[in-house]
């Protein structure tokens, strides 16, 4: 998708649109992401429509150094490694706190704009270490329901293009 597809879709004039707008080279990098981690042979990856992550994808096998390694590539180091206690300042992060927390085995990767951030997390199951939950999205804490959704709508849209 370019970058004149992507302002076309986000035609709000809310400040966190704007802000999303603004930063139209890191939202298509978003986007790309999201397509190269869907193209995955062994994710099965869904838009998500139980929580406000803009795509949501599962793994049986493990690929989650090879799906780590395209989260740093767009986010850099995650800032809550897996193994690692979740340190104080994310606890009050709002991408965090959307997602209901942080266990130890998880992994958290955030990239901020000024009105909000684009988020990534891998959520290995405590049932079958072999599967992973892979999370990416976008949290602001005053961006309304309607341009969330035109926010989700360019990932389905994105994906949509992809799988042809």
């Amino acid at each position: 998708m370019d970058e004149k597809s992507i302002l076309e879709r986000l035609d709000s004039k809310t400040q966190e649109v704007e802000d999303i707008r603004k930063n139209v080279d890191i939202t298509k990098d978003f986007l790309d992401l999201v397509k190269k981690i869907d193209s995955l042979p062994e994710v099965n990856g869904r838009s998500s429509e139980e929580s406000r992550s803009l795509y949501e994808a599962v793994s049986e096998s493990r690929v989650i150094n090879t799906v780590g390694k395209q989260l740093e590539e767009f986010f850099g180091p995650p800032c809550k490694p897996a193994g690692k206690s979740i340190p104080l300042m994310l606890r009050l992060n709002p991408s965090v706190k959307y997602l209901g927390g942080i266990r130890k085995e998880q992994s958290f990767f955030r990239r901020g704009l000024k009105l909000g951030e684009f988020y990534g997390a891998l959520w290995p199951w405590q049932t079958n270490l072999e599967t992973i939950t892979v999370h990416l999205g976008f949290c602001s804490d005053k961006m309304s329901d309607e341009d969330y959704n035109k926010l989700a709508k360019l990932v389905e849209t994105a994906l949509a293009e992809q799988r042809g």
